[in-house]
């Protein structure tokens, strides 16, 4: 009986939404929360038009930037994409919910920048210089987060996010940098990685 129970109750959004669906001749809704599950960085070359991955190990240091890429999947990180139904208030009436509910299973607490080597004279090796970067669209770390807990699991594209964080503060002396990004989630998962050694002149 308990079991039953608990089956009635998983499936109580979804026969809500054929009852619905079918009272109001609506498109049958999709359901599914996504998890971020791997992280990657590559160094890009800013010197042109548009970044770009950079093919060398040499950039300028104004034109210094990172790429992160994140890896996604449909429900918990288990490379099988199976649609996990989200919970939802339904009224009824005879209206049509989105074709679409793409929600996070995981929020982000926290982004870092790490600088691996000494960076100036106030950021020394293993010192958060995440206030030095933004966005390509030039939103700092703090609005990042916001946005990146908020629906980017993009149905064209289900299994990878990009985005570019540009130096804005280069370091005062050409050197050798290498930098590791962190990222900490509620559930207290942490995806990390570090770039490949660059020289900044």
């Amino acid at each position: 009986m308990k079991t039953k129970r608990i089956l009635f109750f998983l499936f109580l959004p979804l026969l809500l939404d054929v009852l619905i669906v079918g009272c109001c001749d609506c498109p049958t809704p999709e359901y599914f929360n996504y998890s971020n599950c791997t992280l990657s960085l590559q160094n890009l070359d800013n010197a042109g038009p548009k970044p770009l991955i950079a093919v060398g190990d040499t950039i300028l240091k104004e034109a210094y930037g990172i790429q992160l890429t994140i890896e996604r999947s449909e429900g918990i990180c288990s490379h099988q994409n199976l649609p996990f139904f989200s919970s939802s208030v339904y009224a009824f009436g005879c209206h049509c919910s989105p074709a679409l509910t793409i929600t996070p299973q995981d929020s982000a607490t926290s982004i870092q920048i790490i600088t691996i080597n000494p960076f100036d004279q106030n950021h020394g090796a293993g010192t958060d210089i995440s206030g030095y970067f933004k966005t390509e669209g030039f939103i700092d770390m703090n609005e990042f987060l916001t946005e990146f807990n908020r629906q980017q699991y993009e149905p064209e594209s289900r299994t990878k996010f990009h985005i570019n964080f540009l130096l804005m503060t280069p370091p005062p002396i050409s050197g050798n940098h290498q930098l590791e990004l962190i990222i900490n989630f509620a559930d207290g998962r942490t995806l990390k990685d570090t770039t490949t050694i660059v020289y900044l002149r």
